[in-house]
């Protein structure tokens, strides 16, 4: 009988130290897993090591205290040899506890993953609710596993891959995420210290070759009902006095109508007084009456992704959008009163000096109030991925270098390591060091007093980066 189930999520913010990346939010997978085995009768414990700040002892401790019947573990590329060493650790100490991997590195490379780990003894391909209940179900009850859609496992020597299971379409059957179990108080953003994630939709239906999504939720955009969306954020609000929430959809304006009746939803019900917002979204879905009725529905920020100021990288990337769309969509946030936040990145492939100069020149007239800067990152499961293997580009295949705010792993036949990271060095310096922006972020923390020490930690942890990487120059 499974009686007792422990999620975890791995301590790896310490791993990506970087000038924009200072956030840390709920690990929102396994809450939606813990709320529909919950649901089920279930009892569950998640450990969020990575806002604790766990070690893998500490979390090893925790483990043997309670001494569960299974255990899930969740990884993205950078973390899986961190999920690697904690499964090992846990069946040494306890060979009868039941160890399951999911996330989106197992789900681009499931043989890959069990070959290389002989202590995970399943593995959970995708969206992993009902997989999780229906793996957890037939355990209890000796039921056979061939019919568990979605789930990867040994039988006999070999690998088993079970059907692919179908994506879920009316998300509003879902539970919300179970926040009771994280660790509430430690999650923060430079906007508050109170604040949290959500989902409104799943998939993504543009094409870029850079990132994963299709593996896990697939091309097909499913969306929440806006009401649904409204009554998390109320339980969000009393609950646990949430006063900041960033969605963390890929493209949360796909579909402007859904966002125009979220934001009149949101105001009927006066959240936009007490509870501010962001979203991430492409520039070439967005309009300025829609930036303006998000602002007036407590938006106080949009992200969109840059990635280069060369029209022929983008085009390479299948990124769908032009520069003159990027220069535009800047334009209208600001003219609707919305911060702003750009992603970039440098090494795509053949990418030259030329190329750079372009990205450079494009973040400078941009002037984002955030920037965050990284180099292109071959994840399993993306057609780059593909690409840099075909063409032989990968650097390396050893999982813990894929922080792609840190680490090239992609051999660039025009720019040598050494000069790429200077590319990267003097951007972020010329864009960091302007008075003009040191003053712009001093008037920020001034109007955000509550998240001060957050904003100056960012500024000190900048400072040393890139006066660091000055030196390595």
């Amino acid at each position: 009988m499974i009686d007792n189930i422990i999620l975890i999520n791995p301590y790896y913010q310490n791993r990506i130290r970087s000038i924009a990346q200072v956030s840390i939010g709920p690990p929102l997978g396994l809450a939606y897993i813990a709320a529909v085995l919950e649901q089920n009768g279930y009892k569950v414990a998640i450990i969020d090591a990575n806002a604790e700040k766990l070690s893998e002892e500490e979390v090893l401790c925790r483990i043997m205290h309670v001494k569960p019947a299974l255990i899930g573990l969740t990884a993205v590329t950078p973390t899986i040899h961190i999920c690697y060493s904690i499964a090992k650790k846990i069946k040494k100490e306890e060979p009868s506890i039941i160890t399951v991997i999911g996330g989106v590195h197992a789900t681009s490379l499931p043989k890959e993953t069990l070959n290389e780990c002989v202590d995970f003894d399943f593995l959970v391909k995708g969206e992993g609710e009902f997989t999780l209940i229906e793996l957890v179900d037939a355990l209890s009850k000796n039921k056979a596993l061939s019919y568990i859609k979605g789930l990867v496992y040994r039988e006999n020597g070999k690998i088993v891959i079970n059907d692919t299971r179908e994506a879920v379409l009316d998300l509003d059957i879902f539970p919300f995420p179970s926040r009771q179990l994280l660790p509430n108080r430690l999650y923060k953003t430079i906007d508050s210290d109170r604040m949290t994630c959500i989902i409104a939709m799943r998939g993504c239906a543009a094409r870029c070759i850079y990132c994963a999504v299709e593996e896990v939720a697939g091309r097909k955009l499913r969306r929440r009902s806006p009401s649904n969306v409204i009554k998390e954020i109320e339980s969000c609000f009393y609950n646990y006095g949430v006063r900041f929430i960033a969605f963390l959809d890929d493209t949360f304006t796909f579909d402007k109508m859904w966002v125009h009746k979220f934001c009149d939803e949101f105001r009927e019900a006066r959240f936009h007084k007490y509870v501010k917002w962001s979203c991430l979204t492409r520039v070439d879905n967005v309009d300025p009456d829609l930036l303006k009725h998000m602002k007036q529905a407590g938006c106080v920020r949009v992200e969109f992704g840059i990635e280069s100021g060369s029209q022929e990288i983008l085009d390479l990337l299948k990124k769908g959008i032009t520069v003159k769309q990027i220069r535009d969509a800047f334009n209208m946030a600001k003219e609707a009163g919305l911060s702003n936040l750009g992603f970039a990145m440098l090494n795509a492939p053949g990418e030259t000096i030329r190329t750079v100069a372009e990205t450079k020149k494009l973040i400078m007239d941009l002037d984002p109030d955030f920037l965050q800067l990284s180099f292109a990152t071959p994840y399993p499961g993306t057609e780059l991925f593909e690409i840099c293997e075909r063409d032989n580009l990968l650097i390396s295949k050893d999982w813990s270098k894929y922080i792609f705010l840190n680490h090239q792993l992609i051999r660039n036949k025009n720019l040598s390591e050494n000069k790429l990271k200077k590319c990267m060095w003097d951007i972020q310096r010329s864009f960091y060091l302007r008075p003009r922006y040191i003053l712009r972020t001093l008037i920020y923390m001034l109007r955000n007093i509550g998240t001060a020490k957050t904003i100056i930690w960012a500024g000190m942890n900048a400072l040393k980066l890139l006066f660091k990487n000055r030196k390595t120059q």
